[in-house]
């Protein structure tokens, strides 16, 4: 029964973890092309 509510929110994490990802990488390539 807990098994679902598990896989849900692995699920969650991974796609928060992938698009808090993509936000840091945004930050930082815009931190070094300023630099610039």
């Amino acid at each position: 029964m807990l098994r679902p509510v598990g896989e849900a929110f692995a699920i969650a994490r991974n796609t928060l973890r992938m698009s808090f990802k993509l936000l840091i990488v945004d930050d930082t390539e815009y931190a070094m092309s300023s630099v610039d």
